[in-house]
């Protein structure tokens, strides 16, 4: 989480002479779970006691659907404001939404379609909820949720229909993909891309530790183009952990990022959006390594130095993480700071289950 934060205040300052700190600069995290990303962006450093105040009020959003996690994330960023301010009197944070965030954007549309109001779970909630669609998001960062397949009300994540998000993906990544299998597309944590890649706008950040799957997916490729299109920058740091695997290769893949709840890879994926700039055309990619323990994992990011770039200007549908796919090592680009710390940290179980 914390390499996440630090890697996204890196881009801002280099990219778009900004950084967290800026007023103007809107956060949001749409899956907080317990709040864990916010509260570690609070403790960063990245933002001044003086501002603070103003970017806890102001700038600092999240959403959450689970009302316990809901009432836990409120409490662990109020209590990390509280604590690094050192204020007696109590402020809430009112930038937390109790919502399913795909379905209050596709709420939004309805309205702005049909005139209808959105609507009102509670008459605070609500207006809190107006007040952050009218936002403009800068920086999105979080752990989306993961649960393709699952229909049943008794599943942890249950799959849900979002007509307009929905649309988008079959307009762009399914659209794109050469393969006939479009589920995967509609997976969870590939409408969370979706989503932030259209809330975003025309600038800003996307950055994102979510199930892997998608660099080497055969039913993903239109996925991978999209973001190839759609992005200025790529970065992808692939934690591995693929645990639906057997012998030899499940050993290489390691340890499991978010310990037994997982069985899926991890990786985290930073996007990076710049109107009128040109884009790189090309993916800035490191694989972890074989062998290493969860313990380990977050370590060797610290260490990395260097790119893989993939070579997807010759075929944009390569698998990323295919070696064929990708130039040598050797490569010098480095954008984001290699000697940052990385905490990387379990989320509620609902988010667990990857």
């Amino acid at each position: 989480m914390d390499f996440i934060i630090k890697s996204v205040d890196y881009v801002l300052r280099d990219k778009f002479n900004s950084s967290l700190n800026d007023k103007g600069v809107h956060v949001l995290d749409p899956f907080t779970g317990t709040g864990t990303f916010i509260a570690r962006l609070l403790r960063s450093g990245l933002i001044d006691i003086d501002t603070l105040l103003y970017k806890y009020t102001n700038e600092i959003h999240a959403n959450e659907i689970v009302l316990l996690a809901y009432y836990i994330a409120t409490i662990n960023i109020e209590e990390t404001f509280h604590d690094l301010i050192g204020a007696e009197n109590y402020t809430a944070f009112e930038g937390i939404v109790l919502t399913d965030t795909f379905a209050m954007n596709e709420k939004q549309k309805v309205k702005d379609e049909n005139g209808e109001q959105l609507v009102k779970m509670f008459e605070e909630n609500s207006a809190r909820a107006e007040k952050q669609l009218k936002a403009p998001i800068t920086v999105i960062i979080g752990n989306p949720p993961y649960s393709v397949g699952q229909k049943s009300g008794n599943d942890n994540n249950q799959n849900s229909t979002y007509p307009f998000l929905d649309q988008t993906i079959a307009n762009t990544y399914v659209a794109k993909s050469k393969s006939t299998l479009t589920r995967n597309a509609y997976d969870s944590y590939i409408k969370a891309f979706r989503w932030a890649t259209d809330r975003l706008g025309d600038n800003g950040i996307i950055g994102f530790v979510s199930n892997g799957s998608y660099l080497d997916s055969v039913a993903l490729d239109g996925f991978r183009q999209c973001l190839i299109e759609e992005f200025n920058h790529i970065f992808v740091f692939n934690l591995r952990g693929n645990q639906r695997t057997s012998g030899e290769l499940s050993r290489k893949e390691g340890g499991k990022i978010f310990g037994s709840g997982s069985r899926t890879p991890v990786a985290i994926t930073i996007l990076v959006k710049r109107k009128g700039v040109k884009k790189d055309g090309f993916v800035r990619y490191h694989d972890i390594g074989d062998y290493l323990s969860r313990e380990q994992k977050p370590m060797q990011i610290t260490l990395q130095k260097k790119w893989c770039v993939s070579r997807h200007l010759k075929n944009p549908l390569n698998m990323w993480r295919s070696a064929d796919s990708l130039l040598s090592c050797t490569c010098t680009m480095k954008l984001l700071p290699m000697s940052l710390p990385s905490v990387l940290k379990s989320r509620s179980p609902k988010r667990t289950m990857l």
